[in-house]
């Protein structure tokens, strides 16, 4: 990866994380499960998997 050199700040720009909500949803038991199987974060894989399928589908 590149060094971050003065011209780079001079036109980097801050992005905010978009807010996010707590919900509660229902899933089936092996799409749960096979989310945990990959560990820590399985909340943060599903909410890209959802925005995975958003995008894929032109819902935005």
């Amino acid at each position: 990866m590149p060094e971050l050199d003065r011209q780079f700040w001079k036109t980097a720009k801050m992005v905010k994380p978009v807010s996010q909500e707590a919900t509660l949803i229902q899933l089936d038991r092996d799409i749960l499960d096979w989310f945990k199987s990959k560990g820590k974060g399985y909340e943060s894989l599903i909410k890209s998997a959802l925005c995975s399928y958003i995008e894929h589908n032109s819902l935005l």
